[in-house]
């Protein structure tokens, strides 16, 4: 087994111990959700199959369909909410709830807007309009944890992918950067280079065990990017990948994507449809779909911003403790 240092910034998201502190709803009140957007949504058509939350504004244009599959999102007062807004909701679209879940909107509904609520497993839904204190400062709140666990998150030395071939890369889990996150689990980190994305190439995700959860971290900027690549028929293994970009640029998502989404910062025009979890800083819809294989990975906890004793701390463990990555194989 190999073993290679551990650069700072990935030691100082470490806490100084080997083993992450990790959590298994890693990406927090986001988890519950298939869509999360910090800023504003516009959407097209389309239709997601779990909840959304839009913590600005959604402009709602033609029909959007929620089908919740008894997987609804959950702010305090509400286990069963099926789109969450804290701005306004416009644009003169129709938005149906299935399962008998809830639409909040914390500001304004534009009389255009209309809305058709099923019953179901929740019995019916129901439109709850104005100010939810405590769900309001959670999504404010989720924001904030949502930035710092991405730019956390990148903080991880990873693998490089190997992107010259443009039809196709390999991504080995069996001899990634595996960090355990401990019970057993691991965190398998990969890098790759966002100007690869274009490519329309295939990715294979090869020796995945039900212990692994998979972060691929985006470097350099994708400002402009047409995202193609996509881990065909990794659909069984989707809710334990994770793609995480910092950037806060905008791009677009062009083919089918499997797996979640990381973006807390950046604009992503969504013209495929997602496997998994979206958490964008702005969310454009173009009348796709989002499925709810939402991401069940363990993911560490984002740290405090250390104080500089802490940082000196943190040295010397190095110094000493020569804390390590391992490489599986």
């Amino acid at each position: 087994m190999l073993r290679q240092n551990l650069s700072i910034a990935a030691a100082i998201a470490c806490l100084g111990a080997c083993t992450l502190p990790a959590s298994a709803n890693g990406l927090g009140a986001a988890s519950s959700f298939n869509v999360w957007v910090l800023g504003n949504a516009t959407t097209n058509g389309g239709e997601s199959e779990g909840a959304v939350a839009v913590g600005g504004n959604w402009n709602l244009q033609n029909n959007w369909n929620s089908v919740i599959h008894n997987i609804p999102g959950v702010v305090p007062g509400d286990d069963h909410i099926g789109s969450y807004i804290q701005g306004n909701l416009s644009g003169g679209g129709r938005m149906q709830l299935e399962d008998g879940t809830d639409l909040y909107v914390g500001s304004t509904v534009d009389s255009s807007n209309q809305f058709n609520y099923n019953s179901g497993t929740f019995g019916t839904g129901k439109l709850l309009t104005g100010n939810n204190p405590v769900a309001d400062n959670i999504v404010s709140q989720s924001a904030k944890y949502l930035t710092n666990l991405s730019g956390t998150l990148a903080g991880y030395a990873g693998t490089s992918v190997d992107t010259s071939n443009q039809n196709g890369w390999t991504l080995d889990a069996s001899t990634a950067n595996t960090y355990s996150t401990g019970s057993g689990k691991s965190l398998v980190v990969f890098d790759v280079a966002a100007s690869a994305l274009s490519d329309n190439a295939i990715i294979a995700l090869n020796n995945v065990t039900s212990n692994d959860s998979i972060l691929v971290n985006v470097t350099g900027s994708l400002n402009g990017i047409q995202w193609n690549a996509d881990a065909q028929n990794s659909s069984s293994i989707a809710n334990q990948i994770l793609w995480n970009y910092t950037g806060s640029d905008s791009f677009s998502i062009n083919r089918i994507f499997d797996g979640s989404l990381l973006a807390p910062n950046a604009t992503v025009t969504q013209s495929a449809d997602v496997n998994g979890t979206l958490i964008a800083g702005n969310w454009n819809n173009t009348g796709v779909e989002d499925h709810s294989y939402n991401f069940t990975g363990n993911l560490p906890s984002p740290p405090p911003v250390p104080e500089a004793s802490s940082v000196l701390g943190l040295a010397g463990m190095l110094a000493i403790g020569g804390l390590s990555v391992r490489r599986r194989r």
